[in-house]
């Protein structure tokens, strides 16, 4: 069995950017295995600091895959492009 991809996207509260970014991973999830970690940085300065209002910003891992917004077949691309990266690492 597949282990599913995982997603983590920094967001905060009543960001409408941040709610279109979900609804567009939950659409490709109809599609895709994907596993979505969200984490509020308004409880973080850290990440205040580091995303302040530059967000949604969306990682699979280390890599960045989008931010403010983000088309369901331009993250489709990159998921599979990740995909097929980790395929040819494991070979």
């Amino acid at each position: 069995m597949k282990a599913p991809l995982k997603l983590t996207l920094y967001t905060k509260a009543d960001c409408s950017l941040c709610e279109k970014m979900e609804a567009v991973i939950d659409s490709l999830s109809k599609q895709m295995l994907l596993s979505l970690s969200k984490i509020d940085i308004a409880g973080d300065e850290k990440l205040l600091l580091e995303y302040g209002e530059d967000i949604p910003v969306l990682f699979c891992g280390g890599t960045r895959l989008g931010r403010h917004r983000l088309d369901k077949s331009v993250l489709q691309k990159k998921l599979e492009n990740l995909l097929a990266v980790n395929r040819s690492a494991k070979i």
